[in-house]
């Protein structure tokens, strides 16, 4: 899943292959996630931060597939 994290001003937003291209485990996408939305590391355990997960889907155009 890719998530969107929001504590006050702040936003971060990985879509889900970021964690599988980077090799990440779940609490390093989470603390890199902070880290992309100018929040200290850890910030996502906030009881004032909200995390939104999400699906997305991927398409590749072909050249002259036709």
């Amino acid at each position: 899943h890719g998530l969107l994290l929001s504590k006050g001003s702040c936003r971060g937003l990985f879509l889900p292959e970021v964690a599988v291209s980077r090799g990440w485990d779940r609490l390093t996408f989470l603390d890199e996630l902070c880290r992309k939305a100018d929040l200290p590391r850890g910030s996502w355990r906030d009881a004032d931060a909200e995390l939104q997960a999400f699906e997305s889907e991927s398409w590749e155009e072909i050249e002259n597939a036709l």
